[in-house]
């Protein structure tokens, strides 16, 4: 059983690794991402093993032995670290392989080759099945937008900066860092930025990653539109484990206050518009979670939650840049559990804003 896990997971990687290769239209370009998205790696392991000093960091042939031959679990990381620093982690292998000159596909399989190596290489604590997913779907999402955003920055949206200047170059490095390094080894300035044509659309939320279909039409005074998800991996939180952590005995040991959650969910929304400066937003999300059993935390529970928020909010146009609104949400959330008591939660919310168009 073992050596038969090592064989499927070497399997997996070389074709990973040829997918890659396949979808590249250069050579060069693919290897040039792959290293730099190898290179993230080792910087971040070099981090956390040599000036963060973390158990997880102190990597070896016996730790690399295991998580090859150990069956992947459910880990225990909080919220920001699974679902906001695993996106980034991604995110950076995404934006490697777009920036030295590949398509989406052949980016999306860096993206799954950094997690993957870095969940069976790169860490001592067992390879967590929701790392992978998060850290892969999130990334290539997040890659996607950020990557976009920096060619324009850099570009233009039409292309037509030829030489952007140096804030420019700065803020793009931050939504993809080796942008700026590649573009001396990369021949031809501007990477094609190729789009996944049709209604079905990946995307990433405050906690889930998901596949859906959307609609939208719009008339003159007023839109409307409506989005369908399925939703492979979501996030929600336990609110007696928070509580106990809070404010009663947290454990001396790591574990996740959230459940994670499989589902669907709807988004509806409707706008009315008056001679393009007076608006009125309508919206209600609302969402359909099953909390995956075999991987609820220590004193939760599996069970199913529903939970929706609907707005109504105005906005007035002070000027062509400039708007000013009020805005009244409801939050409910109904969590019924096999095994403890359901939970019923209502918030309310108020709120003024303002902002810019652009």
């Amino acid at each position: 059983m073992i050596r038969m896990n090592r064989l499927c997971t070497l399997i997996g990687i070389l074709f990973l690794s040829s997918s890659g290769i396949l979808f590249s239209q250069d050579i060069k370009n693919y290897a040039l991402g792959f290293s730099e998205s190898m290179f993230s790696n080792n910087l971040l392991w070099g981090f956390n093993r040599y000036v963060h000093q973390q158990d997880y960091g102190m990597i070896s042939i016996n730790s690399i032995e295991e998580n090859l031959t150990n069956p992947w679990v459910w880990d225990q990381d909080e919220f920001i670290v699974n679902h906001l620093g695993h996106p980034y982690q991604g995110f950076v292998y995404y934006s490697a392989g777009r920036s030295a000159g590949n398509g989406f596909w052949t980016s999306a399989t860096l993206s799954v080759m950094g997690s993957l190596s870095w969940e069976l290489l790169m860490e001592t604590e067992t390879p967590s099945k929701n790392d992978l997913i998060i850290t892969t779907f999130g990334g290539i999402t997040t890659g996607k937008i950020l990557f976009r955003l920096s060619e324009s920055l850099l570009y233009g949206e039409d292309g037509s900066i030829e030489n952007p200047g140096l804030f420019r170059r700065i803020a793009a490095s931050f939504m993809s860092p080796f942008s700026g390094i590649n573009e001396y080894f990369v021949s031809g300035k501007k990477t094609n930025s190729s789009e996944i044509k049709g209604y079905h659309s990946f995307g990433i939320g405050k906690s889930y990653f998901r596949v859906g279909e959307n609609t939208f039409s719009e008339t003159r005074d007023h839109s409307s539109g409506y989005d369908l998800n399925y939703i492979f991996l979501g996030a929600s939180d336990i609110i007696f484990l928070k509580y106990k952590d809070l404010y009663l005995s947290p454990p001396d040991y790591e574990r996740r206050s959230y459940s994670l959650c499989t589902g669907d969910n709807v988004k509806i929304g409707l706008t009315f518009s008056r001679k393009d400066r007076s608006f009125v937003d309508l919206q209600y999300y609302f969402y359909n979670f099953f909390i995956i059993d075999s991987s609820v935390p220590d004193g939760g529970s599996s069970g199913k939650e529903l939970i929706g928020m609907a707005s109504l909010s105005g906005r007035q146009l002070i000027d062509e840049d400039f708007f000013v609104g009020i805005r009244g949400s409801i939050y409910h959330k109904d969590s019924f559990y096999d095994d403890y008591m359901n939970l019923h939660e209502r918030l309310m919310d108020l709120s003024l804003f303002y902002g810019i168009t652009f």
